[in-house]
């Protein structure tokens, strides 16, 4: 029986980890409401056990490991290294103070390790069709109990998380996630009948749902970008027309709810002030506020953080605050794979339709690394990051080995 079970683990140890890293917390963090506790109760568990998990991927795979690997661990060095001095040689306020160390396992526990994990997964082995499968009955089980909970017992529609035990920015992402995966699939079918439509349709609602509530607008932002993704892979201009259209009749009814229904909900009002009046809920005010601390630090960054710990709502200004010239050209480096390697991810073909999900999900956090969240904590975008990169390393590798005539590059991926 132990046999039976390790033999399984290592045939399937790839899908595991991409549904531990990739979509197990959307489900763990409706837990503590549920059960009415600490929400670390849970959580702290969880980071856990995906740390352990990733660390024997990574011991098992340390021979795989790619050169963008390198660059990863020097970019979470060099940002440790920068957050620890300005923590012993910067001004902060005392109760930031105290989160020195959950800064120092973020770095370590909930993102470089994981990410070196995701890096060095074999991405020719891996059973997309399951790890689609299940990550989508994941995010639908979680945002149905967040609607009953939040429908029957919370009572609340304005800017709330429901029943997730995260902050209201990321519950509405969690919707946004599954809008986009229920209308990928409906709009560009598999072969093989994943999911049935009927759930799809209600699980767009859904997460339109958990987007309300939460009255957070990057997860608009990103749905509209996302969209955009989807017309250039279909290349027909009537899903232009229709999005336009979509888009049009959103702003509309903003408009409609405010001016002339009087509704009074933070959805409305935060979009309507975003759409109308230009409102950006003070981020001009911490964007500004970086470009100093740069402009004195030039090469290696100034504070990694502002006095309250804020942080610019933005990750090149983030970078450029915290790390200077420097840590923005090693952020930069992480990324080169999925640069030489971006036009295939922008053609639609059978052969790429889940690598083609996977990089909307990664738009949708590139998105969300623009507007909200910080370097340390944002790590749904440098999981989804290192996915997309593995998988681009993965595609110049079969490529490369086409074009030198050892082999042809598999298709059966």
């Amino acid at each position: 029986m132990k046999f039976d079970l390790l033999t399984a683990f290592q045939k399937k140890k790839e899908l595991l980890l991409l549904i531990v890293l990739l979509g197990g917390y959307v489900f763990v963090s409706i837990l503590a409401n549920l059960f009415a506790v600490n929400s670390r109760l849970f959580s702290v568990p969880y980071r856990f056990v995906a740390f352990v998990f990733s660390s024997i991927i990574l011991f098992e795979n340390i021979n795989r490991l790619k050169k963008v690997s390198k660059i990863i661990f020097l970019f979470w060095i060099f940002y440790f290294v920068k957050a620890y001095y300005s923590f012993h040689n910067d001004n902060y306020n005392l109760d930031f103070l105290d989160k020195e160390n959950e800064i120092y396992i973020r770095i370590f526990i909930m993102n470089l390790f994981p990410c070196l994990a995701l890096v060095s997964l074999d991405y020719k082995v891996v059973d997309y069709k399951a790890f689609i499968f299940y990550l989508f009955w994941i995010m639908f089980s979680a945002l149905v109990i967040n609607f009953l909970y939040t429908f029957f017992y919370l009572k609340d529609y304005n800017k709330v998380s429901g029943v997730f035990s995260v902050y209201y920015i990321s519950s509405g992402h969690f919707g946004a996630s599954l809008v986009i995966f229920s209308t990928y699939l409906l709009l560009f079918k598999p072969k093989a009948n994943l999911i049935q439509p009927k759930f799809l349709i209600i699980g767009i609602l859904l997460g339109i749902f958990a987007i309300f509530i939460s009255a957070a607008r990057s997860p608009v932002l990103a749905l509209f970008i996302v969209g955009l993704y989807y017309i250039l892979l279909k290349r027909k201009l009537k899903y232009l027309y229709i999005f336009l259209i979509i888009i049009i009749l959103l702003i509309f009814l903003i408009y409609l709810s405010k001016q002339i229904l009087n509704i009074e909900n933070a959805f409305v009002e935060r979009n309507y002030v975003a759409i109308f009046e230009g409102d950006s809920s003070g981020r001009e005010s911490l964007f500004s506020k970086s470009f100093p601390i740069f402009k004195d630090h030039l090469l290696l960054g100034g504070r990694f953080l502002y006095e309250d710990g804020m942080y610019p709502h933005n990750i090149f200004l983030e970078l450029l605050m915290s790390g200077g010239i420097l840590l923005l050209t090693i952020f930069g480096l992480i990324f080169y794979p999925l640069i030489r390697e971006l036009n295939f991810f922008f053609k639609f073909s059978n052969s790429k339709f889940y690598f083609l999900l996977i990089f909307a999900f990664w738009i949708q956090y590139f998105t969300f690394a623009q507007t909200s969240c910080g370097i340390n904590s944002n790590v749904e975008f440098w999981y989804f990051s290192s996915v997309v990169i593995g998988i681009s390393i993965n595609i110049y590798n079969e490529k490369t080995k086409s074009n030198d005539g050892r082999r042809n590059p598999s298709r059966n991926n």
